[in-house]
């Protein structure tokens, strides 16, 4: 269960990232010109995690369970780029955080894979966009802080067991 006051939090973390009404209009344009490319840069990421021991060993069941986890993270990128960022909303991100934890993933693989898709993002947006620079830098500056209120809320999972073990 996701700790109490974690939407106040959340909310408090966007204050702090100047979260912005432009910043809710530019998801849709973050969403039309990442989705088509999003099992690109969902393979890009599968593909990496099987060449490193240390994140792959949490994958036990094989092909089938990749197979999942790409719908997984197909659905973890969809909400991203939904523009609906309600309590619901916040809590399963922190559950996804938390299933991370109680898997034994290291918390650091989970800031160098976002890490991964936001290059990927980014390397799409530069491409799309090149023409538009305005409109890059503010999807960018936008696309950037989603992806941190994210991480955020994985990192409190990891935060969590902390305090649970202390």
């Amino acid at each position: 269960m996701a700790p109490q006051g974690i939407d106040e939090k959340y909310v408090s973390l966007r204050h702090y990232l100047d979260w912005s009404v432009r910043d809710e209009d530019r998801i849709s344009q973050l969403r039309s010109i990442l989705m088509p490319y999003a099992k690109v840069f969902i393979e890009d990421f599968y593909a990496e995690i099987v060449r490193y021991p240390a994140i792959s060993r949490v994958i036990t069941g094989g092909d089938r369970q990749i197979a999942r986890l790409h719908q997984s993270l197909l659905r973890w990128v969809d909400e991203l780029l939904a523009g609906h960022y309600d309590l619901a909303y916040i809590e399963r991100r922190w559950k996804i955080g938390y299933r991370h934890v109680e898997i034994g993933l290291d918390q650091t693989y989970v800031h160098v894979a976002l890490a991964r898709l936001r290059m990927q993002m980014q390397s799409i947006l530069l491409v799309e966009l090149k023409n538009q620079p305005d409109q890059l830098g503010e999807c960018l500056i936008t696309l950037n802080k989603l992806l941190d209120l994210d991480l955020a809320l994985l990192s409190t999972a990891y935060e969590t067991e902390l305090q649970q073990l202390k």
